[in-house]
């Protein structure tokens, strides 16, 4: 296991820093596929040969997987045959027949780890419509290397910032890509790139950091609201049970989208209940964590508690409760230095609080876990 967690960690890292220098020596470009096939309205004619052609590209990225080179100028040519410029059937042609090769490929053994993490960054550049590449992308979610899952989950947000607005992308098609992205978190949560796998799994299902596409409307802001209330249990239960997972600031990034008003004003009541529970357990385990924590590490959990103090004071701010926004706000106002009773006592008083507003009467009491605020054992279902 290590010696795998060793190559992953080689490639993603040979990878960045190829991308970074611009050192890679120039390989000069294959023939690229004719001007004529992406300007026709029928693809019949030119199928076969924009088949043909990605596939004599993807064989090279297999066979050359340490030429940093040849891999380069693979990746920009599968990039470039796909232009802005290029009509819809020749965009929809490319991608079904490039996700049909790396499928094709993902599906007979263990290809190289840096052709996997390639096909990630070709998705994510790619202009074609992404949503023909979801299969590809699911596939790498699922990899046993962490550097591949990573560029995987950059994969499914290029692919669903830009295909939700399609009516051609099915519910049932993404959904399967959240869940997809949301199970990627939840097996690696340990390892070296845990906590970069979890932030970039919530900037691919929270609408408000991505960095193209509108926001969803609708039904699809629903399945994003779903999948981010799914990956914060998930990760709520590592606190609870466990300890401090890695990038814990990542976990307030759902907030961002739950507590403020682009998702809490279209949510359902039960939703927004979920919501406020998993802040409300987000603050007391973090609390109890930060507590008894070393400096780097409480450190960590302090800009995180501060993050979520933020997102549930607007919440509070959003529905007229100044009483508990006024408590949030001490949340927001922790500080490392901060004697640990101060801050346990500080985010024991959100629970306290929230639960006596009449919509959060329901709420369930944080459990004591080690070095926390006494507290009865709670009853809190698994998420």
């Amino acid at each position: 296991m290590i010696r795998r967690f060793g190559i992953c960690l080689v490639a993603v890292m040979g990878l960045v820093s190829m991308r970074v220098r611009g050192d890679v020596v120039p390989v000069p470009p294959d023939p690229g596929i004719s001007a004529d096939a992406k300007t026709s309205l029928r693809m019949e004619p030119f199928a076969a040969d924009i088949a043909q052609k990605i596939s004599d590209e993807v064989n090279k990225l297999v066979q050359n997987p340490t030429d940093p080179g040849m891999v380069a100028m693979i990746r920009q040519w599968l990039i470039t045959e796909d232009p802005a410029t290029a009509r819809p059937p020749y965009q929809e042609t490319y991608s079904q027949a490039l996700n049909r090769t790396f499928m094709n490929l993902l599906s007979q053994g263990d290809p190289p780890v840096n052709t996997k993490i390639n096909m990630g960054l070709v998705i994510k550049d790619l202009n074609a419509p992404k949503m023909n590449l979801a299969p590809t992308a699911e596939k790498l979610l699922s990899d046993k290397c962490q550097a591949v899952v990573l560029v995987g989950e950059q994969a499914g947000q290029a692919i669903l910032q830009v295909s939700v607005q399609n009516p051609n992308f099915t519910s049932e098609k993404r959904d399967k890509l959240l869940a997809a992205i949301v199970a990627s978190v939840a097996a690696n949560s340990d390892g070296p790139l845990a906590g970069a796998i979890a932030e970039q799994a919530y900037r691919a299902i929270n609408p408000k950091l991505w960095n193209a596409g509108a926001m969803p409307q609708g039904d699809n802001l629903s399945a994003f609201i779903l999948a981010n209330l799914n990956l914060q249990k998930s990760r709520i239960e590592a606190y609870r049970t466990t300890g401090v997972p890695g990038n814990p600031d990542a976990d307030t990034y759902a907030s961002s989208l739950l507590l403020a008003k682009e998702g809490w004003n279209v949510m359902n009541s039960d939703q927004q209940f979920q919501a406020v529970q998993a802040a409300v357990y987000l603050v007391s385990y973090m609390g109890q964590r930060a507590a008894v924590s070393g400096q780097a590490s409480n450190q960590d959990l302090i800009k995180a508690l501060q993050d979520e103090g933020f997102w549930l004071s607007g919440m509070a701010g959003n529905i007229g409760d100044t009483v508990l926004q006024g408590v949030c706000d001490q949340v927001h106002k922790l500080s490392a230095g901060m004697p640990a009773d101060t801050i346990k006592s500080t985010c024991e008083a959100v629970f306290t609080t929230a639960q006596g507003n009449p919509a959060f009467t329901e709420l369930k009491q944080p459990q004591n876990i080690a070095g926390g605020p006494s507290s009865a054992p709670s009853s809190e279902p698994s998420p």
